[in-house]
């Protein structure tokens, strides 16, 4: 499975579920309910463009061994606070290197800083003067070292320390930098001055301060969890040997029974030699334990991440399934600091055909989130099948009147910044305007395997089309004792019209499907707008915890929908796994009832009667039966819900009950 795909298999994802041990599979724990107060973000880093935060810088041969340590993705963006009364201030970036992880390097020395430079809406960087700084004591003032940054956005420099730092390795240690802000309130609010991953976290890994002058101590506050990682790092030489972390779990989410699991552990050299041979012991929750030594094909050099594939474990039952994965020996020396990551994968012998749901995070104060309704428009003509939901939220000081506050779960869950995109809450789907190469990577991931459940519903308004009654069955190719619920999701398309903040007006930032050559804002008629939700993530005890292989379950509820206003709309059923917070499989019925609530005159002739479940009709010669979504069924055995009767070209609305 590809890393770029950007998977999401993390179950420290899963909403509603707390798993305690289960710790460590991805750094995307944190959750971003809004942009924070006060932040504006700036343009979003070009994929393959951006650099990266430096933390696998090469060393050239025969120089001193020396590796770049932090904590940062690769940049996804920057941000401002938006305050332009800042021109002036002087402001702090810092990072902790924690005191279990300072222990790895105790006697190294911190040779330089690796500093990712700002930006403005042009990728330029305008403040190329830095001075950096390392210590142990937030407390103190901190010693400066003046360097010099590239003049392009979002660019990686190593500022070297006049002064190299060793690390006691019994304390935490800070890396950061200093900047003066453009004195010119103009320029300032132009400039996006702080660069993140956008990956919300914990951790003090995006320390800010900011004084007004250059000798007032400077007062941290972290803002890693609502915008993520600084992606700086700390260049190390003097290291240890036979020093790697694991960082990664990356299982495929399905195995066909019979076959053996393997699995892939990410791990990054932090030591002096190459990393040649890695320990691993897998534990499952099927009973399974086994243990391998793994002698890697290409040596991680220092400094490095690399891949180490864990293969043959035993795969002896079907059902769904926790692995427990971790390194524990490097080059034959014990893990310094072992980690068990754990993911989980489903194997069974046979399934049905998946139908993927892709849910976008949006607003109509997001001026990027033209990009997302490009793709969601060009998702509709390629993949029909797809099903597609975009859900609004008030944004950067908007009111969006499509806010569903049911929904708004997911988007804290899920979505770290606007406009983004998950498939299936499982894979992040970066809405990248009609790039089909990345959607297709996704569409076809989805269908290359089968689902081990699948759903049915059938959807029967009341005769004012004020709600709507969900018959659903599910029925499932596994027994499983992991929770599983259903979620039900009203979507109407042509709301509004609505104005939408378009950064793209004028071609600033290039071509992006017409949105270009629009105003900002433009007024806007938006299409797959959640309108109900019941609910999220799932309904509780809509299935039962034992779910037995082979076996229908039925579920029915009544959704009031007096917030659609229009007569067509679509209703979206979702399987969802409680254990991943993965939507495990999905179903859309098309709901359209204009023109059936008047029977015309001619049908007065027509006698339409049902009788135990069957329609009779006298005084016609052809007669076609509908559902409300347009599927032809037969006139006898029908299930009870509201039906369209064709009798010789004239269409009546009946109820089967």
């Amino acid at each position: 499975m590809k890393k770029s795909l950007l998977l999401l298999s993390a179950l420290a994802l899963t909403t509603g579920v707390s798993f305690g041990a289960l710790k460590g599979t991805t750094r995307n724990a944190g959750k971003l309910t809004e942009a924070p107060a006060g932040f504006i973000q700036g343009p979003l880093a070009v994929p393959g463009e951006a650099s990266q935060a430096a933390n696998v810088r090469a060393n050239a041969e025969g120089d001193d061994v020396s590796i770049s340590f932090g904590y940062g993705d690769e940049v996804a963006t920057a941000t401002t606070f938006g305050d332009t009364a800042l021109a002036g201030y002087y402001i702090y970036y810092a990072f902790e290197i924690p005191a279990e992880d300072a222990a790895m390097f105790a006697g190294a020395t911190i040779t330089g800083v690796n500093v990712t430079s700002s930006t403005n809406a042009t990728n330029l960087n305008p403040v190329t003067k830095v001075e950096v700084f390392v210590t142990e004591d937030l407390n103190v003032f901190p010693t400066l070292h003046e360097g010099k940054l590239s003049s392009k956005g979002l660019t990686s420099t190593l500022v070297p320390l006049s002064t190299p730092f060793t690390i006691s390795g019994d304390k935490s240690v800070y890396v950061g930098y200093r900047q003066q802000l453009p004195t010119s309130a103009t320029i300032l609010s132009k400039y996006y001055y702080l660069p993140v991953d956008y990956v919300p976290t914990d951790a003090q890994t995006n320390l800010v301060a900011l004084q007004a002058t250059d000798t007032e101590m400077p007062q941290y506050h972290n803002y890693a969890d609502q915008v993520g990682s600084n992606p700086m790092s700390a260049q190390i030489s003097n290291l240890r040997s036979d020093v790697a972390i694991q960082t990664y779990i990356d299982v495929e989410r399905y195995f066909k029974f019979g076959e053996t699991v393997s699995y892939d552990l990410t791990v990054r050299n932090l030591g002096r030699t190459p990393l040649t041979t890695v320990d691993t012991k897998t534990v499952v929750s099927n009973g399974a334990f086994y243990e391998q030594m793994v002698t890697l094909a290409k040596p991680i050099a220092p400094g490095a991440t690399g891949t180490v594939t864990v293969t043959e474990v035993p795969n002896p039952m079907e059902g769904i399934f926790t692995l427990t994965g971790s390194a524990t020996k490097f080059n034959g020396a014990d893990a310094f600091k072992p980690e068990e990551m754990t993911a989980a994968y489903y194997t069974y012998a046979s399934g049905y055909e998946r139908i993927p749901v892709i849910e976008e995070g949006t607003s109509v104060g997001c001026g990027f989130c033209p990009r997302g309704i490009v793709m969601m428009e060009y998702l509709k003509e390629k993949y029909p099948d797809w099903i597609r939901i975009a859900v609004h939220k008030n944004y950067n000081g908007y009111t969006d009147k499509m806010q569903l506050s049911g929904y708004l779960g997911f988007i804290n869950a899920y979505i770290s910044g606007f406009p983004g995109a998950v498939t299936n809450r499982y894979y992040y789907t970066n809405p990248n305007g009609t790039n089909d190469t990345f959607y297709k990577a996704i569409y076809n991931y989805f269908k290359s395997y089968p689902a081990y459940c699948e759903l049915d519903m059938e959807v029967t308004p009341n005769e004012d089309n004020s709600r709507i009654t969900v018959d659903a069955y599910a029925m499932f190719s596994i027994d499983t004792e992991i929770d599983h619920q259903l979620s039900f999701v009203v979507i109407e398309d042509g709301v509004g019209p609505y104005n939408q903040v378009n950064y793209y007006a004028g071609g600033s930032y290039g071509a992006m499907g017409g949105w270009e050559s629009k105003r900002d804002p433009a007024s806007t008629v938006y299409d797959d707008v959640p309108r109900v939700i019941k609910s999220y993530p799932g309904i509780k005890n809509s299935l039962p915890v034992n779910i037995e292989k082979n076996t229908k379950y039925d579920y029915s509820t009544t959704i009031p929908i007096k917030t659609v206003t229009s007569d067509k709309y679509r209703v979206v059923g979702m399987i969802v796994n409680s254990l991943t917070g993965e939507i495990v499989n999905a179903r859309e019925v098309n709901v359209d009832v204009s023109g059936v609530n008047e029977v015309a005159d001619d049908a007065q002739a027509i006698d339409i009667r049902v009788v135990n479940g069957d329609i009779v009709v006298n005084g016609a010669n052809n007669v076609a039966v509908y559902t409300l979504d347009g599927r032809r069924v037969a006139t006898t055995g029908l299930s009870t819900g509201v039906y369209i009767v064709n009798a010789d070209g004239v269409s009546s609305k009946v109820l089967v009950k």
